[in-house]
């Protein structure tokens, strides 16, 4: 059987595309997956949706924690480029050299440790599909400037080749610095900042959102009792009432990373203050024993209604996925459905 180069091509192609799907290179999060009774997350929510509708480059600035590449997974799944990669790269995580060669490749020889056989550059990877790149701040002026260029032209060049390679990538970057003082201080190319500020989303903080608290630790207690084979039922109002008066400025990842200490320590039913105290010291910033419920502080009851309220939404008021999603029977859905009275309108 005889290939045209075309078909060699595309074969190649979906090769790349099979072997991105087995290293993992998708997105997994969705917008049915973010909930939030907050007025400027709820337009933060709404805006990125629109902006998924379009392949232009978005710039997404916010907190370290705060949900930056969350979102950019939302974004990708939502456009047109869904089934096709999702490939995320810290920028901080690597040195100036190591990033140049990851973003765009090399050829044999290029430097000393190369691959013989060289090696395709993340754009290329991210061909037809979605490349987010995550604390874009941190990248020197030597890499930012080989970065405006692809932005420009769409077309990449391997490191010690001469040959283009043209490219269709739609660009998602994340920041929690403020460029425009990066730029000022020459640490940032003002040339670049005006190519990835097309379309902008400013995600904000935890501690602007104490609404979305409760059912945020509802939702990372039945994820971290998943993950780690425990079985915590909810937090003691001791727990509840720090969390609260703590202003998390780690956001979501800090918040995470407690609770996971906590359900590691309680095991199972009612965390108790007295018994993972361990967890939350650091989130301490007064004697507890003086610390009051505050008259704004949720039920247990209303914080389980809101939860189930939010994943009923996020699933389209489809029972079973409902159920499935808070890691629960369908019965037991019923049961709270009934409870709550959430069937009714006007719940």
């Amino acid at each position: 059987m005889v290939f045209t180069e075309t078909e060699r091509l595309q074969e190649a192609e979906r090769k790349l595309r099979l072997d991105l799907r087995r290293k993992g290179l998708t997105a997994k999060r969705k917008f049915e997956d973010i909930y939030s009774r907050n007025p400027d997350m709820r337009n933060t929510i709404a805006t990125s949706i629109l902006y998924s509708e379009k392949d232009s480059t978005i710039l997404l600035t916010g907190e370290t924690g705060c949900g930056k590449e969350f979102f950019a997974q939302a974004i990708h799944n939502a456009s047109k480029r869904s089934s096709e990669a999702f490939v995320a790269v810290n920028c901080a995580a690597l040195p100036s050299s190591l990033l140049e060669s990851e973003l765009f490749g090399y050829v044999e020889g290029a430097f000393t440790g190369a691959s013989r056989s060289g090696k395709a550059g993340i754009f290329e990877k991210a061909h037809k599909g979605t490349l987010f790149l995550d604390e874009i701040g941190e990248i020197d002026l030597h890499v930012q400037a080989r970065l405006l260029r692809v932005l420009q032209e769409r077309e990449v060049m391997r490191i010690g080749d001469d040959k283009i390679i043209p490219i269709d990538v739609r660009i998602i970057v994340a920041t929690n610095k403020d460029l425009k003082r990066e730029i000022a201080e020459g640490r940032f190319r003002q040339d670049l900042y005006y190519r990835l500020n097309v379309l902008s989303i400013s995600i904000p903080p935890l501690r602007q959102r104490r609404e979305d608290l409760s059912v945020l630790i509802h939702d990372l207690i039945l994820e971290k009792n998943e993950a780690l084979g425990c079985k915590v039922v909810r937090l003691d109002t001791k727990l509840l009432s720090l969390m609260q008066k703590y202003n998390w400025p780690g956001n979501i990842r800090e918040l995470s990373n407690v609770i996971e200490k906590i359900v590691v320590l309680a095991q199972s039913g009612v965390a108790e203050y007295d018994e993972v105290s361990s967890a939350v010291s650091e989130l301490e910033t007064g004697d507890l024993s003086q610390i009051n419920i505050s008259d704004n502080t949720l039920t247990m009851d209303e914080i389980e209604k809101s939860s189930i309220m939010a994943r009923l939404n996020a699933c389209g008021n489809n029972k079973v996925q409902t159920a499935k999603s808070l890691g629960i029977g369908k019965a037991t859905l019923f049961r709270k459905i009934e409870k709550y009275q959430l069937d009714r309108k006007d719940s």
